[in-house]
């Protein structure tokens, strides 16, 4: 029984620097504004600059878990308890990465380079190989928890193609401000996990263990545990990939010009649409996985541990997929994506939505999820759509947190609770939130016109100027012999 430890978020019921200023000077004309004023987005990049959740001083008194691991992003924080949490995690690291390096390509605030390259560097250290079917993958773990008398501890039972996506993602992205090649190269190991898994999966089709229309599909999760010898696939195919997926081989694309990033990208999106349309009706909001066994819609409720048809679906999850349609250049994939959109937001309550739903749409009362808003804000961005755009950041602006008492601290001072009136503050929904509040659509790559990688190109040119150079020499060696040809 596969035990699915670490999956998701980890929901959990229940004086301005200068720096930031100078920051915020430089940003302010490049992204939207909260129409709430400054304020908002003027805590919340004080935040990303100097909030403890981000590990710099692993010896720093204010951990309560001691020395944890250097560049890492902690979860969540317990107001009532003072206290972080036993968990860094990894997705959150990601989207902390993809944060800091959209301010950096506009600005060159040396504490925001300086933030991006510790995190990503982290992530690079997160990284494993591990051995899958006599090949050798590059993965990445997504948690480190802390463990009396053990310490921090990187755990590797789960492997999550979204956190390889998503951690790829974001140290392309990385590379993209840094020009550091190991940020690069770690990236692309990632990506060719992703196609390796693509075609396990086509492999399992020729075995007739996998219907054909199930063809282009990732698997969700590589597990292995303690009485296990060797890493199994678990049988879902995943359909909340669409947002990684598209960031994720697209840059990947643009960058190495490796044409199998553009085949993956292609055929996964191809299989999430054949999916839904396959059936004799489209479901109103969108699953998480079809189930390999059943060969149906299935969602898995990380609360009650319970998976099926029947169970609810994370909002995330669903944004995630619905934000990926809508990044598609393809029309058929966006018609999709604005579908499963405006039924969602058919279940907002001042732009609020609940953690997680049933499949038809009833509430499972977990509690509102602060970064649903902040992912239905971005679809609307991408949709073409900002007639609610000031509303929907002045919900958001409304239930960031305030500490005057946060000196010299910042640990969530500018920052919000995973779900208002929680006291968990959340650096994975703080994260998304302040990105969407910073979003326009011309962040989102397109795919490249060119077939050409920006290493390729170099080739290109560095080749054509030493056959010019020959030329050159040649020339000049040839008039030199015809002068002395008819000076005899």
């Amino acid at each position: 029984m596969i035990k699915l430890l670490f999956y998701g978020r980890f929901r959990l019921i229940g004086t301005f620097s200068l720096a930031a200023l100078l920051l915020l000077l430089i940003v302010q004309p490049v992204f939207a504004q909260p129409a709430s004023g400054d304020l908002c987005l003027n805590r919340s990049l004080e935040w990303v600059i100097n909030s403890k959740f981000i590990v710099k001083n692993p010896s720093d008194p204010i951990y309560n878990n001691p020395y944890p691991p250097l560049g890492g992003v902690f979860l969540v924080y317990d107001v009532n308890k003072s206290e972080f949490g036993n968990r860094i995690h990894i997705p959150a690291a990601a989207e902390y990465v993809k944060l800091t390096a959209a301010l950096a390509l506009h600005d060159h605030n040396q504490t925001v380079l300086n933030n991006l390259k510790l995190v990503s560097d982290f992530l690079v250290a997160a990284t494993e190989q591990i051995d899958f079917e006599g090949d050798t993958l590059a993965t990445v773990s997504p948690v480190w928890v802390y463990k009396d008398e053990r310490g921090w501890i990187l755990l590797t039972e789960e492997f999550y193609t979204r956190d390889a996506l998503n951690v790829a993602l974001a140290l392309l992205q990385a590379y993209q401000v840094t020009k550091n090649e190991g940020y690069a190269s770690k990236a692309r190991a990632l990506l060719n996990t992703a196609v390796f898994l693509q075609s396990f999966v086509e492999k399992e089709i020729q075995r007739g263990d996998l219907p054909d229309w199930t063809s282009g599909s990732l698997p969700w999760i590589l597990y292995k545990y303690e009485q296990q010898k060797n890493y199994e696939v678990f049988g879902a195919l995943d359909l909340s990939l669409p947002d990684v997926v598209w960031g994720a081989f697209t840059l990947g694309y643009n960058i190495f010009g490796d044409d199998r990033y553009l085949k993956t990208r292609d055929r996964y999106f191809e299989f999430v649409e054949r999916a839904y349309v396959m059936t004799e009706n489209t479901p109103p909001y969108p699953y998480q996985f079809i189930d390999a066994q059943s060969l149906y819609f299935a969602n898995y409720d990380t609360i009650e541990k319970e998976w099926g048809s029947l169970e609810p679906f994370t909002t995330d999850m669903a944004f995630y997929q619905v934000t990926g349609l809508l990044m598609n250049e393809n029309e058929t994939y966006k018609s999709l994506g604005r579908e499963f959109l405006y039924n969602l937001s058919l279940l907002q309550n001042k732009y609020f939505f609940d953690d997680s739903y049933y499949p038809n749409g009833l509430p499972v009362g977990y509690g509102n999820a602060s970064i649903a808003t902040a992912q239905y804000l971005v679809a609307l961005s991408l949709d073409g759509n900002n007639s609610e755009k000031d509303q929907i950041q002045d919900a958001i602006c409304y239930y960031q947190l305030h500490d005057s008492s946060d000196d010299g601290t910042m640990v969530y001072n500018g920052a919000w609770e995973w779900s208002p009136g929680s006291g968990l503050v959340e650096s994975m929904a703080s994260i998304v939130i302040i990105h969407s509040l910073i979003f326009n659509p011309s962040m989102i790559p397109k795919t490249a016109t060119s077939t050409f990688s920006p290493i390729n190109i170099i080739v290109i040119i560095v080749g054509t100027l030493v056959i010019l150079a020959t030329l050159i020499v040649f020339i000049f060696v040839r008039l030199k012999y015809q002068r002395k040809s008819k000076k005899h």
